[in-house]
Formats: structure tokens, sequence, C-alpha cells
């Protein structure tokens, strides 16, 4: 029997929920900031927690860069988002 889901899954785990929304608290990052960002995010988890967030209104687009071929979108915590790592700041050892 496995435990946990199952490889490729499309679900999204609360703890990395907060790990990636602890990547914008204090200022707005795009797509490659956080894939660098060290916490092991493949593009393929950063795309999919994006959206997630995107879609209960936890981060929102900040501003879009005007440089190079394809400019890149700013994303940054909402209100929302911002009360939500502030209710799990003390459990902050566990995230990072």
């Amino acid at each position: 029997m496995r435990r946990g889901r199952p490889k490729g899954s499309k679900h999204c785990d609360f703890l990395e929920v907060l790990r990636f929304l602890n990547l914008f608290r204090r200022k707005a990052r795009n797509v490659y900031q956080i894939y660098h960002s060290g916490l092991r995010f493949d593009i393929k988890k950063v795309y999919r927690y994006l959206r997630y967030c995107l879609a209960i209104n936890l981060v929102e687009i900040d501003h879009v860069s005007d440089k190079g071929f394809l400019p890149a979108k700013y994303y940054r915590l909402t209100e929302k988002g911002r009360a939500l790592t502030e209710l799990f700041k003390d459990s902050r050892k566990l995230i990072n």
C-alpha cells in the first residue's frame, strides 16, 4: 500500500503552499527567481503552486517586466496570502 499522493499528482500540499508563499514575503518575484530559490521547487511544481495560489487569491500579479524578448510576470502576496503566512509565522521553522 502506498502512502501519500501518487507521483505526478496535481494536488498541492499545505506545508508546501506555505513554503511557496513565504518566498513572496519581502518582495515580488518571478517564476525563475522562485525556481532558483533553493527550496527545491521544480518548474512543474512552481507553475502548479502558482496557478493554485492565483485561483484562491493568495498571490496576484504585481507587474510585468518590459525587458527582454519574453517579459516576466512578477507576483506578490495579497492580503489574504499575507494573513495566511502571518497565521503560521510561529511554525516557520517547520516550513523553511
